[in-house]
């Protein structure tokens, strides 16, 4: 395994335990029994496959097939939790043939046609979608078109639920600074997408010997907007291999959030040709970005690195100097907790409000506990908190100035009766006190870490969650609305 430096427990997964003799997700549990060492790929043929994130290895064909699907370049893949299906786009750049955007469930190993998008993507053999992703929620799914208009992109967004798609936006702004970034996707036309626990967007551009990583700050917005706001987190540099010249196509992360990406194919090569000694179908591991550390792990058969998702959505990933940042509504406040890596340069921190995730104003300001160095544990109960959307995040302040933004964490009482929670703390089962229980909940459970040790749909009939097998100690429990795409209500618990 070849490592490259450039300067600038396993988390448990309780399956099966809520679900319903007629749900189909004890179905379909199997694929994500390992989401720290497992991702999911597809090639252009339409081949799905388990991929070992530690060795490369891949599982033989599990799902699919030309026979199945009719696969032509296909590309986009992204993995729903809430309906156990995956999403792709099965056909496309084969003018003049139509684009055709599919689910695909492994359960009963069908392909449904799905709407498609409307114009610019058109059948034009240059529109071939290159990437693609399900929000964490597992209630929509984002795309990219590089190729139309000429200097540009457009962000699409699928609705799930509705069989949907709408233009997001056709122009992109800089986050820190305001300047247009229309021509990044058009300059850099290769590469994917993905989703982390706490619903940022993360996007690796690619284009021989060049990539860049980008982040769509969550939550990322369903509606159309004038310019999409996104985050620069690594600038256009060379790939990892000086010498590369096949582009990234694969992203995913594994639970415990490192960033997993894979070069593309070579038409040239058969399917299934071991390809050792080249720069295609290589499989990487980025486990921080500053200073941006990746690892090359293995070298892949043919095709198999051309598109990849995972099951699971981490909150701590790419080795952030935030962690475990919480906000939960507790007895009509919110309350605040983070824990932060912190060096001697570190002075303090602004806690910053918000109601709609894009103007910000300081709520209040700590000053670095002590002078030392490592990990510590800050929190703060901010005075601003409305009915409705109430979004938080945390500014790190260095000697010299330098700030470090932390993720966007939501406190939403709009959508539906305040819920409550109990007993707590807890032995076995956590009870629901809600006013409107006719709704369907996403709930997910993380620990002290920031880690995703559960996940459970809470239907109507039956408000209550089965914490038995989780070990002792203090976890967080997140409930959302699958179709919001966002964390409404948080809750801390302990398990005792």
């Amino acid at each position: 395994m070849k490592r490259i430096i450039l300067s600038t427990r396993k988390p448990v997964l309780l399956l099966g335990v809520l679900w319903l003799s007629l749900s189909p997700f004890s179905t379909w549990a199997q694929l994500c029994t390992n989401p720290t060492d497992s991702v999911y790929t597809v090639t252009t043929s339409g081949q799905f496959h388990s991929l070992n994130v530690n060795n490369g290895n891949p599982s033989a064909a599990m799902l699919g097939g030309v026979a199945v699907t009719n696969a032509f370049n296909a590309n986009g893949l992204g993995f729903s939790q809430v309906t156990g299906k995956f999403y792709f786009f099965n056909h496309c750049a084969d003018s003049p043939n139509p684009n055709e955007f599919v689910s695909y469930d492994p359960v009963t190993k069908t392909k449904q046609i799905l709407a498609n998008p409307p114009a610019p993507m058109t059948n034009a053999s240059g529109d071939k979608i290159r990437t693609g992703a399900v929000n964490n929620a597992g209630t929509g799914y984002y795309t990219i078109l590089t190729s139309s208009p000429a200097t540009a992109a457009t962000f699409y967004y699928y609705n799930i639920g509705t069989n949907s798609w709408k233009i997001i936006a056709q122009a992109f702004k800089d986050t820190a600074t305001g300047l247009s970034m229309d021509s990044m996707f058009h300059n850099l036309n290769s590469g994917d997408m993905t989703f982390d626990g706490a619903g940022n967007l993360w996007i690796i551009c690619s284009k021989n010997p060049k990539f860049a990583l980008y982040k769509v700050q969550a939550p990322v917005t369903t509606n159309t907007v004038p310019k999409l706001a996104v985050t620069v987190m690594l600038p256009t540099r060379n790939m990892p291999i000086a010498t590369s010249v096949a582009s990234i196509t694969g992203v995913a992360f594994n639970a415990t959030g490192k960033l997993y990406f894979t070069t593309g194919s070579n038409s040239a090569l058969a399917s299934g040709v071991s390809t050792v000694g080249t720069n295609y179908n290589i499989l990487y591991r980025m486990t921080s970005v500053s200073p941006l550390v990746i690892d090359s792990i293995a070298n892949l058969p043919n095709s198999y690195g051309d598109d990849m998702t995972s099951c699971i959505y981490p909150v701590a990933v790419l080795g952030t100097s935030f962690s475990n940042f919480t906000a939960s509504l507790q007895n009509n406040s919110v309350k605040l907790l983070w824990n932060v890596n912190e060096g001697a340069e570190i002075e303090g921190y602004d806690v910053e409000y918000s109601t709609d995730a894009e103007h910000w104003q300081t709520s209040g300001h700590l000053y670095k506990q002590d002078n030392s160095t490592g990990v510590h544990t800050y929190n703060y109960t901010p005075k601003e908190y409305i009915k409705g959307k109430n979004y938080f995040r945390i500014v790190q302040y260095s000697i010299a100035g330098k700030k470090v933004i932390s993720e966007t964490r939501l406190i939403d009482t709009g959508n539906f009766g305040k819920i409550s929670i109990g007993p707590n703390p807890v032995k076995d089962v956590i009870y629901l006190y809600n006013r409107d229980n006719k709704l369907k909940l996403l709930a997910k459970v993380f620990d002290n870490n920031g880690r995703l040790v559960y996940s459970t749909i809470i239907v109507p009939d039956q408000q209550s969650i089965d914490v038995s097998r989780l070990s002792k100690g203090q976890f967080i429990l997140s409930l959302s609305l699958p179709g919001s795409g966002e964390s409404v209500q948080g809750y801390h618990f302990i398990k005792w």
